[in-house]
């Protein structure tokens, strides 16, 4: 009985294309939560213009 080591073919691009697809998500979750820290240190500059103009008035 022959043993036979190694991956076939279909392994291999099987394998390759779960890395791919968690690759994109990963990557698509860090450019939302990059935009999320944007939109809240905007609003936390917001805020903080807001409560300067009504402390000066």
């Amino acid at each position: 009985m022959k043993v036979r080591r190694g991956f076939t073919l279909i392994e291999v691009v099987t394998v390759i294309g779960i890395f791919t697809l968690l690759s994109a998500l990963v990557i698509s979750n860090l450019q939302r939560g990059k935009q999320t820290q944007v939109l809240r240190e905007t609003s936390q500059r917001l805020v903080d213009d807001v409560r300067q103009m009504q402390n000066k008035t």
